[in-house]
């Protein structure tokens, strides 16, 4: 038997958040009743379908149209579902665009800077930075990891093993596979929206510039966070244009001294890998070297290295 595809079906969201005036009654489209606290959708020749609607999502839609006041935005209704599934279980997504021509480049010495290097080995660390008319201060150095993944790992070995000795194979081995798949692209979304929350706090009004490095997709193949890492730059680039930040992606090297160029030697602590630069007496957080790089390519004056616990040696470098 085929299998059914999904369909999507687009809606104008009309009247979004406004009471339903008197006698109107669109023939198409839709619109939120926020009396009831319900989405109804008009397909036409007098069919229509009401959905609730929670309160905490029209709260998310009154505090994302406040963002970017006096922007206009448009909304659409996104409706998926499935022949083989009960109707019962739709998906509706309530999708927000607001038109903005992209920011000019910022002054350095008056934008609030945000770098975000994606890390291979585990997610995302970013860095909030500003210059206070001396030298650029460090606000903040965010540091996101995806979800722990050791459960669904073990959960997998057990059902590959038990296929291993002939029990059920075709079952567990479908229940391994389906145990390592991990889709990231809500943690994703989720650590962006955090990263500029945190970028507009620290700039107060100030305009943003935000820099990804991130990896060449090359050297992340076959690795568990390769959608992850790979993703990100799609929804910065989204939550950039609605934010009216300037996004740039740029890569720096983590591996040289931000001062004499010399090749830095990596030592770990407990929980902080750290950089050290024999040449010059340079020490930071290795995450934070490529931050140093883009500093020193805009043409404003390091930051003061913080003081960092002593490495251990034998962690190996």
């Amino acid at each position: 038997m085929k299998r059914p595809r999904k369909h999507v079906l687009k809606l104008p969201l009309v009247e979004a958040l406004q009471l339903k005036q008197g006698n109107e009654n669109p023939k198409r489209g839709a619109l939120i009743d926020c009396k009831e606290s319900k989405l109804v959708v008009y397909l036409g020749d007098r069919q229509r379908i009401e959905l609730p609607v929670p309160e905490r999502a029209l709260r998310w839609l009154r505090e994302k149209e406040a963002e970017v006041e006096p922007l206009k935005v448009s909304k659409t209704v996104r409706i998926h579902w499935r022949e083989d599934r009960d109707p019962k279980t739709l998906k509706v997504q309530i999708v927000l665009r607001v038109q903005r021509p992209r920011p000019p480049q910022p002054d350095p010495r008056q934008a609030l800077l945000c770098f975000i290097d994606v890390n291979s080995r585990y997610g995302f660390a970013a860095v909030f930075a500003s210059f206070d008319g001396e030298r650029v201060r460090v606000h903040e150095t965010l540091k996101l990891r995806p979800p722990n993944q050791s459960r669904r790992l073990r959960e997998a070995a057990k059902r590959e093993r038990a296929a291993a000795h002939g029990n059920k194979p075709n079952i567990n081995y479908a229940l391994a596979r389906l145990s390592k798949k991990f889709d990231a692209s809500g943690w994703v979304k989720s650590a962006a929206a955090e990263i500029f929350k945190k970028a507009r706090e620290y700039a107060k009004g100030r305009p943003v510039w935000i820099n990804i490095d991130a990896p060449d997709h090359r050297t992340v193949r076959g690795s568990s966070l390769q959608r992850t890492l790979l993703s990100i730059r799609r929804v910065v680039e989204n939550l950039g244009a609605w934010y009216g930040a300037f996004v740039t992606f740029r890569c720096y090297s983590s591996h040289k001294c931000p001062i004499c160029g010399e090749r830095v030697q990596e030592c770990r602590t407990t929980r902080t890998r750290i950089a050290t630069c024999h040449a010059c007496n340079f020490q930071e957080e290795r995450d934070r070297l490529p931050f140093y790089h883009w500093i020193g390519e805009l043409g404003l004056p390091l930051p003061r290295p913080p003081r960092l616990p002593r490495p251990d040696r034998e962690a190996g470098s």
